[in-house]
């Protein structure tokens, strides 16, 4: 799927904010070939069974929305699972090049779920994408789908988390943030576009990076004009700080370097990102800062976050 927050560079991500390796709603009674499982029961394992799943989550930039799970038994007590998804690339310009690591939970075993030869879709584009498991029940646990659970993302990270009968549905779903006065420090005005507080990833130049977990990234799509002198000036990370409710500042992990020439005033598109780690919910504050000290930083745009979920 705790604060972090980590923004992002993605040229392109600016009019929307939407968005490895491993593969690496609500949910309804179990179903086997010829009809479902009374409430409390298990299941016959010897039968074909299918989950109805319908929820989705976000995991490592890629929108997951998950199906269905299709159980199969086999001889000698072998089985293969088979969970549908659609994964879309929400963003516009930026792809995903892996999976996140994706297991299942199963009569409390832990189990990994591959996808095979399927590529992640490129950005703005969706894609099937079928989870598979190969396992063996025994007499004692035999498969079921009661209490089992995907979960999205390694140990040490930020997960999403997906019930197949009870528990807690940990979507990650990105959080859009409203912002749009424009700020003003020295040679530069900075116009936002947008801002998005995302869980599942904080996204560089040209790729997804794992967020520790409880860390959130924040990313801020911008237009920046400056007014240089015959020499211009450079833009980079220096010129952005997010300043938290405790005080602390922050500089970006990811920000746009920039020459600002006198026939060059203007980029467009720009993306910085921040990532919080120990955060909390509250106010924050964007600052901009002309760093050749000809103005004094901006006095900053206030936003309201939620790092929580």
């Amino acid at each position: 799927m705790h604060v972090a927050l980590r923004v992002t560079a993605v040229l392109a991500l600016a009019a929307t904010l939407t968005t490895g390796c491993g593969p690496g709603g609500k949910g309804s009674a179990d179903s086997g070939s010829g009809g479902g499982a009374d409430k409390g029961k298990v299941a016959d394992a010897t039968k074909p069974q299918t989950k109805e799943i319908g929820k989705t989550i976000w995991a490592d930039g890629l929108k997951w929305e998950l199906k269905s799970a299709q159980y199969t038994p086999k001889a000698d007590n072998g089985y293969d699972l088979k969970v549908d998804a659609v994964v879309t690339n929400e963003f516009k310009a930026t792809r995903i090049d892996g999976w996140p690591d994706v297991t299942i939970t199963i009569n409390g075993a832990d189990a990994n779920l591959t996808t095979g030869s399927t590529a992640p879709p490129a950005p703005g584009e969706s894609t099937p994408v079928p989870l598979a498991h190969t396992g063996y029940a025994t007499a004692d646990k035999p498969f079921t789908f009661e209490g089992a659970k995907i979960v999205f993302g390694a140990a040490g990270q930020q997960q999403a988390v997906v019930p197949l009968t009870s528990g807690t549905l940990v979507a990650n779903k990105p959080v859009d943030v409203a912002m749009t006065a424009p700020l003003t420090a020295g040679r530069m005005t900075m116009t936002p576009k947008s801002a998005q507080v995302r869980s599942d990833t904080s996204i560089g130049s040209n790729n997804v990076r794992d967020l520790k977990k409880g860390a959130r990234s924040v990313t801020f799509v911008f237009d920046l004009t400056g007014t240089p002198s015959a020499y211009g000036f450079n833009v980079d990370g220096a010129c952005f700080r997010l300043v938290m409710p405790n005080g602390q500042t922050l500089g970006p992990e990811t920000a746009p370097i920039l020459a600002i020439y006198p026939d060059k005033p203007l980029y467009q598109n720009q993306v910085v990102t921040f990532v919080v780690e120990d955060g909390a919910d509250g106010d924050y504050t964007l600052k901009l800062v002309d760093d050749a000290g000809e103005g004094k930083p901006s006095a900053g745009a206030k936003l309201t976050l939620k790092l929580t979920q």
